[in-house]
């Protein structure tokens, strides 16, 4: 889990379009790791994920 985090912040520390390009890679990445698990942590990590990184850029 913690290689997978580390590789989707990798995109949210450059620019907006790699950012928004890391995102959509790792949205499959996200929500097969956790569909195993609870849907609505899935959903709940992704939404942190994608305000996480909009928040970043905006700074």
């Amino acid at each position: 889990h913690h290689k997978k985090k580390n590789w989707c912040q990798i995109g949210v520390k450059t620019e907006k379009i790699t950012i928004s390009k890391e995102i959509r890679y790792c949205k499959p990445l996200i929500l097969k790791g956790l569909q195993k698990n609870n849907k609505n942590i899935s959903t709940h990590l992704l939404t942190w994920l994608i305000m996480n990184a909009i928040l970043r850029v905006e700074q």
